[in-house]
């Protein structure tokens, strides 16, 4: 449960390989009546490996290597702290802005809950932080993305970059564009995020259009037979 809310939010994950595989001693103290045969199909499946054991998430990230009797204890432990310290203002923003933006979901989206001023410069900078020479640390999540673009979109009194306008059969390819615009830190309208309860349709689709400097019209054969986007 740790590792995918760690994934879900997109956290920076250290795994700290200390067994890499364990001993058939260590086998046969797990399985006090298991036989010669059954250690060797064991082995054969890979179940003593930490390999074949872990979360596929963590065999695809760097290691810091803490072997027993392998590794020295005190310069694993100095990789370690480095890596802490290794972009750790963007790391810590990470957190910081993430709060925010669950806070902003879990109040229903207020518009009082949103970035201003000093906070959304601070904001806008990190989400267009460059890691050219370099994997990040982490990366935004969409929640991130969106609450960024959302506050710009306040902050702009509901002025945008882009109107995406689409089927609803659509909606697959709809949140996977939005999905990469507001990660370039566009501010985005659509019906999905911008037309509250109780608010006459088609008012607000026209305020959205001419409020907006780009229309993206998402093309499809139900795009082109649908009334509402026509």
């Amino acid at each position: 449960m740790e590792i995918e809310l760690a994934l879900k939010r997109n956290k920076r994950m250290v795994p700290l390989l200390h067994v890499e595989e364990i001993s058939r001693e260590t086998w046969q103290q797990r399985f006090p009546a298991g036989t010669n045969a059954d250690w060797a199909a064991y082995k054969a499946a890979g179940k003593h490996s930490h390999f074949t054991n872990l979360h596929p998430a963590l065999r695809k990230i760097n290691w810091v290597y803490f072997r027993e009797g392998v590794d020295d204890f005190e310069q694993s432990l100095q990789a370690l702290l480095a890596l802490f310290e290794r972009d750790r203002d963007y790391v810590h923003q990470h957190t910081v802005l993430l709060n925010h933006a669950l806070d902003w979901k879990n109040h229903h989206r207020r518009p009082q809950d949103l970035l201003v001023n000093e906070a959304l410069t601070q904001a806008e900078g990190w989400l267009q932080t460059p890691f050219r020479d370099r994997q990040p640390p982490c990366l935004p999540t969409r929640l991130h993305c969106q609450f960024i673009s959302e506050s710009l979109k306040n902050a702009q009194d509901g002025m945008t970059e882009v109107f995406l306008c689409h089927a609803e059969a659509d909606r697959a390819v709809f949140e996977q564009v939005y999905a990469a615009l507001t990660r370039a830190g566009l501010t985005v309208w659509s019906n999905w995020h911008d037309i509250q309860t109780g608010v006459d349709f088609q008012a607000a689709i026209k305020r959205g259009i001419e409020t907006t400097d780009n229309i993206v019209y998402l093309l499809s054969p139900e795009s082109t037979d649908s009334p509402g986007v026509n």
